[in-house]
């Protein structure tokens, strides 16, 4: 994905992302992936009606929770007169359309502004497998 700057977004646009986000982070941080920005408002051929596109990987492949990640847009679309067009998608599912390289895929790759990235915690992911580790054997009498 691109790291270019957001010079086709008008301040409007930008502050409707900033709180999209900002939304995001509050409700979601821990459920969050990637935010990619993507389609001719990155390319640079859109017109006036064009609105925001906007992937939003999570982990959860649960449609009804995807379903609330878009409706975080909607304050932001009234407040700002403009449209996020949200695409919520599982993180496996991101997986298999990255291996498969979907042509939505390669357009990411090829346009995408990723606005947002969760750095794995690993120490974290450690510290939790430990404790399973500590408490099967305490289970079952070895600790």
């Amino acid at each position: 994905m691109r790291g270019d700057n957001l010079r086709y977004l008008s301040e409007s646009e930008r502050a409707a992302l900033e709180e999209f986000i900002a939304r995001l982070r509050e409700h979601y941080a821990d459920e969050v992936v990637h935010v990619i920005l993507f389609g001719s408002k990155v390319r640079g051929g859109f017109d006036e009606e064009s609105g925001l596109g906007l992937l939003v990987v999570v982990k959860s492949n649960d449609w009804r929770f995807h379903q609330q990640v878009g409706d975080l847009a909607v304050e932001p679309m009234i407040e700002y007169d403009m449209v996020l067009s949200i695409l919520t998608m599982g993180e496996k599912h991101f997986e298999k359309i990255k291996c498969i390289r979907t042509s939505l895929y390669r357009n990411l790759q090829a346009e995408g502004i990723e606005l947002w990235t969760r750095v794995r915690d690993y120490l974290g992911e450690a510290r939790r497998f430990v404790a399973r580790v500590e408490e099967y054997l305490k289970a079952e009498g070895l600790g």
